[in-house]
C-alpha cells in the first residue's frame, strides 16, 4: 500500500525534525560552553591559589608559602633534634636599577637573578622570594651546619654578583645575606626568620656584598636602635635638636673666616653622638626632614649674627647624599634665603665625593644652579672617595675639604703626610682653597702651614660650641 504524503505534512516533518537537530545543537552547544566555563573556572581556582602561595613574577614561593614551610620544618627539625638554617638575601641598589633603567629592565633581572639562585641554591629545602628586591633560602640537615650554611651564603652572594645583560648593558648588582641557623639562633620558627632578617640587616649596614651570621647582640642593638629612632622621630617636634658652630680659621692670620654648623642632640638621658644618630635618620628616611631643618636653622642664626652687627662670615652645612638627590634643593635654597634675607655669599653648601660622582651630569647641573645664585660649594672628605680627577675639575666648586682621618696621623704617617700635601697642592692647581678638618696639635697645624693649607678648623682652636659662644668667638675675629 502506497502512502501518501501531503506537502504540508513533509514540510511539518522536515521543520520538526530540523527543529530537534538544532535543539540538540544548541544543548550540545551549552553543555561544551559549560564545560569550557567549568574549566576556565578550575585554571582561574589553580592560579589564585598558585599567586597566593608563589610570587607572580618569578614563579618561586613567596613569603607566605616559605613560612609555612618553615614551620613544618620547624616542627620535624624538633621531633628529631635536627639542624635548620634561614638565608636572606637581600640586593643591593635594585632602586637604582629601577630609576635608571625603569621597572620592565628591573623585573628582567629579576627573573634572571631567580633562574640563577635556583641552580646554586640546588640541594636547600625551599628557595622563595620573600619581598621585591629579598629572597629567602631553607636548608635542613646536613646542609644547615654552620660551616655548609656560610658557604650556602658565599655562593648566593657570588651569583648575585654575576653581571646580566639587560637591554644591551651589563647590570651589576651585589647582595648581602643574613643567616640564622636553628637550634641556637631562635627558639621557633618565626624567631629564627626574624634573627636571620636581623642578620640580613646587619650585612646590608656592615658587609655589602657579604653575609652575616646572627649574634644575640645584634637583637640587643637592634632594639637599641629601634629605640633611637622612636626618639629621633619624637626629638624634631620636641626641639631637642640643636646646631653648633665650629670656627674655621685663616692658617696665615688667624682670624676666623667661617663657621660649619654642625647637628647635636640632647635627649632626655643625654646627648647622642651625631655619629649614632645621623645614620639611624638615614635608614629611617629622616635625614631629609633634619637636613632642611639645619639648612634653615643654619640660614636664620647667620642672619641674626648680621642682625646684632657681628662680621659676616660664611656657615657651611653639610648635605647628605639624600638631600643632593632632591630634584627642588636649588629651589630649597633659593626660599630658604630669601626667607631670611640672607645673602648667598654668606651659604657654603659640603657635598661629599660620592654624592656628585654618582650621577656627574646631574651634579654639574645643579652645582651649576646653586654656584649661580651665589651659594658657596665645597667637596667634603676629600680623599676618602673615587672622584674622577677630569670631573672634578669641571665642577664649579670653590674648596676642597681635607678629611681628618688624614690629618690625625699627618706628622707620624708618611703616608698621610703625602695624601694631605698631595691635596693641598691639587686644590690650588684647579684655582680652589684647601680647608683641612680635625687640627688637634700645634705640630699639625705647623705642617698644613708649611704645605700651604689655606684654612683649619679643629679643636685645637675650638670644638663646635653653641650659637652664643660663636657669637663671642666671632666678636673677638680671630684666635
Amino acid at each position: 500500500m502506497v502512502v501518501t504524503v501531503s506537502a504540508s505534512v513533509f514540510w511539518a516533518l522536515m521543520a520538526a525534525t530540523v527543529l530537534a537537530a538544532v535543539m540538540v545543537l544548541v544543548l550540545f552547544a551549552e553543555r561544551l560552553r559549560a564545560r569550557t566555563r567549568d574549566v576556565e573556572r578550575r585554571r582561574a581556582e589553580e592560579r589564585i591559589r598558585f599567586l597566593s602561595s608563589h610570587d607572580a613574577l618569578t614563579g618561586l614561593p613567596n613569603r607566605l608559602s616559605f613560612r609555612e614551610h618553615l614551620h613544618k620544618a620547624w616542627e620535624r627539625a624538633e621531633a628529631e633534634n635536627g639542624r635548620l638554617a634561614v638565608l636572606l638575601l637581600d640586593l643591593d641598589d635594585l632602586s637604582k636599577l629601577n630609576d635608571s633603567m625603569g621597572h620592565e629592565a628591573a623585573d628582567r633581572f629579576l627573573v634572571v637573578l631567580a633562574e640563577r639562585l635556583a641552580v646554586s641554591a640546588r640541594g636547600a629545602e625551599l628557595l622563595a622570594r620573600a619581598g621585591g628586591d629579598e629572597f629567602a633560602i631553607l636548608l635542613a640537615g646536613g646542609q644547615a651546619t654552620v660551616a655548609a650554611a656560610a658557604a650556602m651564603a658565599l655562593t648566593l652572594v657570588e651569583t648575585a654578583a654575576l653581571p646580566c645583560e639587560i637591554d644591551g648593558h651589563d647590570v651589576l648588582l651585589g647582595a648581602s645575606v643574613g643567616v640564622a641557623v636553628y637550634p641556637g639562633d631562635g627558639p621557633d620558627a618565626d624567631a629564627l626568620l626574624k634573627n636571620a632578617e636581623i642578620a640580613m640587616y646587619r650585612a646590608v649596614r656592615e658587609s655589602p656584598n657579604g653575609f652575616r651570621f646572627f649574634t644575640a647582640r645584634m637583637d640587643i642593638e637592634l632594639a637599641e636602635r629601634r629605640r633611637l629612632e622612636h626618639d629621633l622621630r619624637r626629638a624634631l617636634s620636641k626641639d631637642e635638636l640643636a646646631l653648633h658652630y665650629q670656627p674655621q680659621v685663616d692658617i696665615r692670620s688667624g682670624r676666623i673666616v667661617g663657621f660649619e654648623a654642625l647637628a647635636r642632640w640632647q635627649r632626655d638621658d643625654g646627648p647622642v653622638p651625631p655619629g649614632r644618630f645621623i645614620p639611624v635618620a638615614e635608614e629611617a628616611g629622616m635625614i631629609g626632614q633634619i637636613g632642611e631643618w639645619v639648612l634653615r636653622e643654619a640660614c636664620r642664626q647667620a642672619r641674626a649674627w648680621d642682625k646684632a652687627g657681628l662680621p659676616p662670615v660664611p656657615v657651611a652645612v653639610n648635605l647628605s647624599p639624600a638631600q643632593f638627590q632632591r630634584n627642588d634643593l636649588a629651589q630649597l635654597v633659593h626660599d630658604i634665603l630669601r626667607e631670611f634675607e640672607l645673602p648667598a655669599g654668606r651659604l657654603e653648601l659640603e657635598l661629599t665625593e660620592g654624592a656628585v660622582m654618582e650621577d656627574p651630569a646631574a651634579a654639574d647641573r645643579l652645582l651649576t644652579a646653586l654656584r649661580t645664585m651665589g651659594v658657596r660649594l665645597s667637596i667634603d672628605d676629600f680623599g676618602t672617595g673615587y672622584s674622577s680627577l677630569a670631573r672634578l675639575k669641571l665642577f664649579p666648586v670653590n674648596a676642597l675639604k681635607i678629611d681628618r682621618s688624614f690629618v690625625t696621623d699627618i706628622t707620624t704617617d708618611p703616608n698621610d703626610a703625602a695624601i694631605a700635601r698631595a691635596i693641598i697642592h691639587l686644590g690650588h692647581a684647579l684655582g680652589l682653597s684647601v680647608v683641612s678638618e680635625g687640627v688637634e696639635t700645634e705640630a699639625q697645624l705647623a705642617y698644613l702651614r708649611t704645605e700651604g693649607c689655606d684654612t683649619v678648623q679643629g679643636w685645637l682652636y675650638s670644638p663646635a660650641v653653641p650659637p652664643e659662644q660663636a657669637a663671642e668667638l666671632l666678636r673677638k675675629g680671630r684666635f
